[in-house]
């Protein structure tokens, strides 16, 4: 006797919505998104052009400063329209410009502490291997 089950792929999540925003050619038609992604790349591009000028000037603080800004001003307004077109894939009434990037700069924190925690994981991955070759002193790899 078998058993046959038949899964449906449900209509709601992150993978439908995340498909819907790759296959949209509509997302290209969302301005304050676009807007956002625009805004975000020049204010980056000039703090990047103000850290450039601060090293010219061998002025290591500032530079360091606008390149962190830079950052800072990078992921925190691609993420603002990444959330507005996450919106429209999942038809969720539309934000504005404003609070998208209010929501970004409250939730998009948590993003940075998953990259940090799976990159602590690779490396302790990384150590326990490279710890178990010490341990057995293979005779083609060794100590290296």
């Amino acid at each position: 006797m078998t058993v046959v089950m038949a899964v449906q792929p449900s209509d709601r999540g992150a993978l439908p919505a995340l498909n819907s925003v790759l296959q949209s050619i509509e997302s290209v038609r969302n301005y304050p998104a676009l807007y956002l992604l625009l805004l975000s790349f020049a204010a980056s591009g000039l703090l990047v052009s103000a850290a450039q000028g601060a090293m010219a000037r061998s002025a290591t603080l500032p530079s360091v400063l606008a390149l962190a800004a830079a950052c800072f001003a990078l992921f925190y307004g691609s993420n603002a329209a990444g959330l507005l077109l996450m919106d429209e894939a999942t038809g969720a009434p539309p934000r504005s410009p404003a609070e998208a990037l209010r929501d970004a700069l409250r939730i998009g924190h948590r993003l940075l502490l998953v990259v940090g925690a799976v990159l602590v994981a690779v490396a302790l991955l990384v150590a326990a291997v490279v710890g178990l070759l010490l341990l057995t002193r293979v005779p083609a790899l060794g100590p290296s």
